[in-house]
């Protein structure tokens, strides 16, 4: 498990009396307030819980969901223990009162049973899409969360056609373009990791793991990696191509999962259904960056700076203002899983492909033992990068 990290947050004053030591109360706070956090992965202490009262006046700590504090779950069981012990623990009166009762912000453990991880493979990864789920998010929010609104203005200055110079080097790079960069990264690295795996077995294997991560990233809000591996990477020309030649290996009810994500992220009629979604999305979460600098060139670019008679467009800065507040929700907090550093660097290494090279890469499949396509077969060119988010 990480590091125990203690809140100073008092539960109770007293007057006068408290316990000699400081009590502290490990409580899983998550960041991410999936369900199934919720129901599968409670606090040790929540394990056996039973209908006893529970004094409620003392239970207004909450974690970073808002929700209530584990502490409500798990009085009865702290109650029965005092009764059986009362000689030697303190009453759960006492503790829930005492001015020094301290909540511990603990992650949770990374789920690897098995894994090594000073040294595995792609498909060995792939085989815990929870967890790399987790470390892509966390390497998603933290670049996100260093976007700045001098760095978005920028950006949106430049229009809406602006392209990488050749040779320009990261240091050079703006927040909002090293935060595009790494969205193209993780689409082309997903792209290659396909087209370069030679066993068809393999190849539908890592398929049916990057939807299942995609699915993930999902559940954790991350809407850039469903973007990236779901709609730019498992939904792109190469990897259709290459799908064709195992069909049979790719169980259907994974087609539809990767189908609705397709959906959800679809720019029709305006990005529709990702934006009701995003509307209803609770902090911490990574949106799909391209959707705002959209609407912030749209907004820059279809409006002036100035009214009839020299006026400053105040209605322009608003509407500005409004998709910049929007960026700024879901900068304030963080996720609260526990770092893996061997998988974060691992994915921030991987090699990256410009389209040309992916295109190459995919040709290949024609003249290769799978014969996915014919050499007559007509082509339809989709640039991984299309869904790039500058």
């Amino acid at each position: 498990m990480g590091s125990m990290v203690y809140s100073n947050n008092t539960v109770a004053d007293q007057e006068s009396g408290s316990l000699e030591d400081d009590v502290y109360m490990p409580m899983m706070a998550y960041s991410v307030g999936t369900l199934d956090q919720r129901g599968a992965e409670p606090s040790h202490l929540s394990k056996s819980r039973t209908t006893s009262s529970v004094h409620k006046s003392a239970m207004t700590t909450q974690s970073t969901f808002g929700q209530q504090s584990f502490l409500e779950n798990t009085t009865s069981s702290m109650n029965d223990s005092s009764n059986q012990n009362n000689h030697d623990h303190p009453n759960i009166d006492d503790l829930m009162s005492s001015s020094k009762l301290k909540i511990c912000l603990c992650p949770p453990d990374a789920e690897l049973p098995g894994f090594d991880r000073n040294e595995f493979t792609l498909l060995q990864l792939l085989h815990f899409p929870r967890e790399l789920a987790r470390q892509l998010t966390l390497i998603d929010h933290e670049l996100f969360r260093d976007i700045t609104t001098a760095d978005v203005l920028k950006r949106v200055s430049e229009g809406s056609h602006k392209k990488r110079k050749k040779g320009e080097d990261d240091f050079e790079r703006t927040t909002v373009e090293l935060f595009s960069d790494r969205f193209n990264q993780l689409s082309s690295w997903v792209v290659a990791s396909l087209i370069k795996e030679e066993s068809d077995q393999n190849t539908a294997d890592m398929f049916i793991q990057f939807i299942e991560t995609a699915k993930q990233c999902l559940e954790l809000r991350n809407y850039n990696a469903v973007m990236a591996i779901g709609v730019g990477a498992l939904c792109s020309a190469p990897v259709r191509r290459l799908r064709k030649a195992i069909p049979d290996l790719i169980p259907k009810k994974y087609l539809d999962q990767l189908h609705i994500m397709e959906v959800l992220m679809d720019s029709r009629e305006n990005h529709k259904k990702y934006r009701e979604s995003l509307k209803i999305c609770p902090s911490p979460a990574v949106p799909y960056f391209g959707v705002y600098l959209k609407d912030l060139i749209y907004i820059s670019e279809g409006n002036p700076d100035y009214l009839n008679g020299g006026m400053v467009n105040l209605g322009k800065r608003r509407l500005l203002y409004a998709v910049l507040h929007q960026i700024r929700r879901f900068q304030v907090k963080s996720y609260n899983f526990e770092q893996v550093p061997e998988i974060q660097e691992y994915l921030l290494n991987t090699e990256r492909y410009t389209d040309e090279e992916l295109h190459r890469m995919s040709r290949k499949l024609d003249t290769s033992s799978r014969h996915t396509i014919s050499e007559g077969s007509r082509e339809v060119s989709m640039s991984v990068s299309g869904v790039s988010i500058v």
